[in-house]
């Protein structure tokens, strides 16, 4: 975990979830763009993970 320069790890950590509470509500109000947006996000990682091994694959195919 990683640990930020604060004096007090505990307080840092209930001020990230203070922060996360007071944007809860906005957004909740846009769940369905926020779901889309972590779809995406993780489509994206995929992607850069899969392409390398899918290159490797055409270049190994033309030998």
């Amino acid at each position: 975990m990683r640990r930020h320069n604060y004096p007090d790890h505990a307080a840092s950590e209930r001020a990230e979830w203070n922060v996360v509470r007071t944007l809860l509500p906005y957004l909740l109000e846009f769940k369905g763009r926020v779901v889309l947006a972590m779809l995406l996000l993780v489509l994206a990682k995929l992607a850069n993970v899969s392409v390398p091994l899918v290159l490797k694959e055409i270049v190994d195919a033309m030998n």
